[in-house]
Formats: C-alpha cells, structure tokens, sequence
C-alpha cells in the first residue's frame, strides 16, 4: 500500500518537477498535512478494538510502513537517478518532514487509546 501510495505522488508529482514548482505552503498542506491526517485516521479506526500492545504494534508498524518504503523509493529516484545526493532532503524539504511527522503523530494515538480502555474498567 504505501508503495502504491508513493507511485499516485510520484505520477501527480511529474508536472510539476516532484512538487518542486508548488508554493510552500501548498507542499507543506498536500505533501506533509494532508496525508499526515489521513494516515492518522485511518490508523485511529484500526486500533480501536485492539488491545493495548497490539495497538501500539499497529501504530509503529504502520509509521515505519509509510516512511520508510518513502525515503527508499525518494533515495532511488531523487537521490540516484536524478543525481541529486544527500542534497533532496533540503531541496525537498516537504518530503524529508513526511518521513519524520508519522513518527511524531501517530504514537500520540496510544494515551487515547489508554484512556478508553481505563474509561471501560
């Protein structure tokens, strides 16, 4: 899934140089935000019948899923093929802060996931 992800970003990304030629805050709203939120949703509404340890499980599992496939596939194409080093982390900043917002996110799903558990005890 996030690989089919990357290829629907990838193919939307074409025209305009990989988002390059968007305004910054359109970037930061579509490529981070946006998907941050979804990402957070949908992976709010799996967890909620888990117990405890399998949700925190789902949680990073999910992160690491939808990050790291990301930052392989942008190595791959930005990194290599377009010859663009290390450098792609600055020059693509909005990509480089969707490898780290999952991470920050999604693990604030656990405390309120505690809290409906305790509520029901």
């Amino acid at each position: 899934m996030g690989v089919s992800m990357w290829t629907l970003f990838f193919i939307a990304g074409l025209p305009s140089h990989y988002f390059l030629r968007w305004d910054w805050g359109a970037q930061l709203i579509v490529i981070v935000l946006m998907p941050t939120w979804i990402l957070w949703s949908i992976t709010r509404r799996r967890i909620v019948k888990l117990e405890r340890e399998a949700a925190h499980s789902r949680i990073l599992w999910t992160a690491f899923y939808f990050t790291l496939p990301f930052l392989l596939l942008d190595i791959a194409y930005l990194g290599l093929y377009q010859n663009r080093g290390v450098n792609f982390l600055v020059t693509h900043w909005y990509l480089t802060a969707f490898y780290i917002t999952p991470w920050i996110f999604l693990p604030t799903l656990m405390p309120a996931k505690r809290n409906r558990l305790a509520s029901k005890n």
